[in-house]
């Protein structure tokens, strides 16, 4: 009969996080609401001393067997119990309980017998009654916060891993009309290149062939910038010359109008020989951006289909890690804390003598 309700119970909570989910709410499990019972039979001090317990004024001990989970955080410790009071239930503790909960702690005795498998026995002392019952309200705000943070964590995985399958589902017709398209480009140049050496041999000749044609690029514009050099020089003397031209005797003048066409005619082989090296700039520039072209095709092929083989493998891999983190929410571990037949039970502690 034990064994039944308690299994009455786990179902229920699981229905409550799937219907949550169902929805669209928070997908947070609601905090346990057992039924507080009073039993005026007096309770030994267990975990805590009868030298506490009269300096603190403890009168009642709460008494519930919390199930679920297998890890407790030290409910003595003085972080846990900061948790505790900053609750909702906690935050209307007195300052006589608070006292008592920061010296006593909550008490976990152990794991008990078959009726009450998996379920942990722990007890909450209190200055009164009604402060028992809040600080065990509390309690389980806690264990149901702590619950809730580890769903949150799957529930994160699982909005992730349902967002990449979208994506996946979406971007795949298009990366493969992207591939085929580049695929189609680069067979055209490829074939025009030398296939019969093989894909690997052609990739590497036109790295080969850019590493040189950057090497005429780089002389050329040393070779360039020499260039205008000598014809600003000339340009510049050439002025000079004309400038004197002008100022000088005939017997001068005509010295230096024979100096002046020989100038001239620098500065047209000059710019004659800048232009055939603009030429030759022009046709290295269109032969490095061939071979620069079929490099580009070649790694945008491979990374296309790098990345549609990775969407595909989400696309088939997902469904099964979404159902392993699907019956991770829905084990028993990862729900709130389960209250044993949904009771918790108050009694009064046995005064020294």
């Amino acid at each position: 009969m034990i064994n039944s309700r308690k299994h009455q119970l786990v179902v229920v909570v699981i229905l409550a996080c799937i219907c949550s989910l169902a929805f669209g709410t928070e997908p947070n499990c609601t905090k346990p609401e057992p039924e507080f019972q009073i039993n005026n039979q007096k309770q030994n001090l267990i975990g805590m001393t009868t030298q506490t317990r009269n300096l603190l004024k403890a009168t009642h001990v709460a008494v519930v067997y919390i199930g679920h989970k297998q890890n407790f955080p030290d409910f003595s410790s003085p972080g846990v119990i900061k948790l505790i009071v900053s609750t909702s239930a906690g935050k209307a503790l007195s300052p006589e309980q608070i006292a008592l909960l920061q010296a006593s702690g909550i008490v976990r005795i152990g794991k008990f017998g078959a009726d009450l498998n998996n379920h942990y026995h722990f007890r909450v002392y209190g200055v009164n009654e009604k402060e028992t019952h809040k600080t065990i309200e509390a309690f389980l705000e806690v264990l149901t916060d702590e619950a809730n943070s580890e769903r949150q964590v799957y529930l994160n995985e699982l909005d992730d891993l349902e967002k990449m399958y979208d994506e996946a589902k979406k971007k795949i017709p298009d990366k493969e009309a992207e591939l085929a398209e580049v695929e189609a480009k680069y067979q055209k140049v490829y074939k025009s290149r030398m296939p019969y050496a093989g894909e690997g041999a052609a990739i590497d000749a036109a790295r080969k062939n850019m590493s040189e044609l950057k090497k005429d690029l780089d002389g050329l514009m040393i070779k360039f910038a020499e260039m205008r050099a000598k014809l600003q020089a000339l340009d510049e003397a050439l002025k000079s010359l004309k400038t004197k031209e002008k100022e000088s005797s005939p017997e001068g003048r005509q010295i230096l109008t024979k100096a002046i066409n020989r100038y001239e005619l620098m500065m047209i082989d000059l710019t004659i020989e800048i232009k055939a090296a603009e030429a030759k700039r022009s046709m290295t520039e269109r032969l490095f951006a061939v071979e620069s072209n079929f490099c580009n095709l070649y790694r945008e092929k491979n990374q296309l289909s790098s990345q549609l083989r990775d969407l595909r493998k989400n696309l088939e891999g997902i469904p099964d890690d979404i159902r392993g983190f699907e019956e991770e929410l829905m084990d028993p571990d990862r729900l709130p804390p389960a209250v044993f037949q949904n009771k918790v039970t108050i009694y009064p502690v046995k005064l020294d003598d």
